[in-house]
């Protein structure tokens, strides 16, 4: 009986539970113990290293005893994280992962092995109920065919299918959506039986729809924090706009392995978790808005692993601070020219011959550099226009 649980206790810095057939951790996710050991893990290449960072990365992990004595590797969490992690190690260090937290030195078999789900046709409208149930769906202003047993769930207002009924849009921007953002939904029963961090078991929301390609839901009332792991494994999700609510907390900007496009605008996020290399979408993101925040972050911080092939970030409004990386400089797609704020005593430093990567509004950010020219002079009030920004500048000066 998987559920009859032998015994509780702590190891590996936190408790993983000993089943009759299983071990599984829960609360291995940890951001800071991320950051510590995937730095060690690029910058020593060290494979110890990559694996500890493996795991606080991308959270809680299991494996299960089959009859023959083997044992089957499962990811509780964010199988996707993994499977991107597992690639990154050994495409740039030729390392291949093994377990630390459960089974010292036990070698992943397949880590992309649980990546390619697909929900049921009655798993996908549950979660679409669920998302209706935790947003308030009867006050929307639209939620037509919602809830109506007579109608199919691809022509519900707001959601696109595929020809076989998978769930590929949500379009519910400036709907009247109230509450939690609906990554998922758990009940009395799954509470009983498995640990919070199990999203997996907790059946309907957002995370389970494995076919999403876009989710618009900008412009309404959601409130409280994103849990992102269990998101991140909606590896066809490319477009993510959440702007226009009232979400806090932490913001990831990969928020999925192969997101293009994410726009968290005009929220009240307080951080945001720094670029990491092995996520996928770090070579996917082309577009990125988090202006009008209210995030605390050192500019050279955030911006010295900044994805590659970005083509346009978007900060104003923020409490961004410090001093600008060089490296900007080096972006393939679309480098600085340069950088205004709204505040007469600052001044636009930074000036190259490419198209504008950056606009970022603030009382604290500085770079120096040695290639001013009054040729790039702004007008006051001039509304500023490139395929790498859309801004209003005001009181921009120039030496």
């Amino acid at each position: 009986d998987p559920f009859n649980i032998i015994t509780n206790y702590f190891g590996f810095d936190n408790v993983y539970l000993d089943y009759t057939h299983t071990k599984e951790t829960f609360g291995l996710y940890d951001e800071c113990k991320c950051n510590y050991w995937l730095s060690l893990c690029e910058d020593t290449q060290i494979g110890e290293a990559c694996d500890y960072a493996s795991e606080y990365c991308c959270g809680d992990q299991g494996f299960t005893f089959n009859d023959d004595g083997s044992q089957d590797f499962y990811f509780v969490n964010s199988p996707q994280c993994y499977c991107d992690f597992s690639k990154y190690v050994e495409n740039e260090f030729g390392h291949k992962m093994s377990s630390k937290a459960i089974i010292d030195d036990y070698e992943y078999s397949n880590p992309c092995g649980q990546t390619n789900w697909r929900s049921s046709t009655d798993e996908i409208k549950k979660s679409l109920e669920a998302i209706y149930y935790a947003t308030n769906g009867q006050y929307w202003t639209n939620n037509d065919g919602w809830m109506d047993e007579t109608v199919d769930h691809c022509k519900w207002y707001g959601i696109s299918c595929d020809d076989e009924g998978h769930v590929t849009g949500i379009d519910l921007r400036d709907n009247n959506l109230v509450g939690q953002f609906p990554v998922y939904t758990r009940n009395k029963w799954v509470e009983f039986h498995y640990p919070e961090s199990w999203w997996i078991a907790t059946k309907y929301g957002l995370a389970n729809l494995y076919n999403l390609k876009t989710l618009d839901l900008a412009d309404n009332k959601l409130t409280g924090t994103i849990d992102y792991r269990p998101l991140y494994n909606l590896h066809s999700l490319t477009h993510f706009d959440v702007s226009g609510n009232q979400l806090s907390g932490e913001l990831d900007a990969l928020v999925t392995s192969s997101l293009k496009h994410a726009d968290f605008s005009n929220n009240t996020f307080t951080s945001l978790l720094s670029f990491k290399k092995y996520k996928q979408s770090y070579q996917t993101l082309r577009f990125c808005d988090v202006s009008n925040n209210i995030i605390q972050k050192d500019a050279t911080e955030l911006f010295e692993n900044i994805p590659p092939n970005i083509e346009q970030f978007l900060a104003s409004n923020s409490e961004i601070y410090g001093s600008l990386p060089e490296l900007l400089n080096n972006l393939p797609h679309c480098s600085p020219r340069f950088l205004s704020f709204r505040h007469r005593a600052l001044k636009p430093l930074i000036f190259a011959q490419r198209d504008i990567l950056l606009f970022l509004e603030g009382r604290k950010l500085k770079h120096r550099t040695s290639e001013v020219s009054s040729n790039h002079f702004v007008p006051t009030d001039r509304k500023v226009d490139s395929p790498c920004l859309q801004c209003n500048c005001n009181a921009i000066h120039t030496t």
